[in-house]
């Protein structure tokens, strides 16, 4: 069990894979509701119209966007919100752009086949090779 101080208010908390703790992860699930029920009777606004209008925090509409949790009504929006975090390209949601995403999947696979090519193992290999000692009750 690991225990850690709550980004939000400080308080300690059992972490259980929320990165804020229970009352905080609430308090953002109802102004999540909040900025989700705003969209979906305005269309064509921006992330500053939504705070003031819902008070809810420009910072945590922007987590909300990253997160993908407005996929549904992020169409509502005018234009895009975020910049990929690798580019700086504007996007509609997520951290980063299809384009990098696409680079990085790449990346990581040639650098999977050189790993394979020069016998050096990868930490795929060695999950895949733990997994069948597991599966074989080494």
């Amino acid at each position: 069990m690991k225990v850690k101080n709550c980004p939000q208010c400080g308080s300690l908390f059992i972490d259980v894979g929320f990165r804020v703790c229970e009352r905080c992860l609430k308090y953002e699930n109802e102004q999540f509701e909040i900025v989700k029920e705003y969209l979906q009777k305005n269309a064509g606004v921006t992330v500053e119209q939504i705070s003031e209008a819902t008070g809810v925090s420009r910072q945590l509409i922007l987590q909300f966007i990253k997160a993908g949790r407005l996929s549904g009504s992020i169409t509502k929006l005018a234009g895009p919100q975020v910049r990929c975090e690798r580019c700086d390209k504007p996007i509609l949601e997520g951290r980063i752009c299809a384009q990098c995403q696409s680079e990085l999947t790449e990346k990581l696979r040639t650098s999977s086949k050189k790993d394979d090519n020069d016998k050096i193992p990868s930490k795929v290999r060695f999950l895949k090779r733990r997994k069948e000692e597991h599966e074989r009750g080494i």
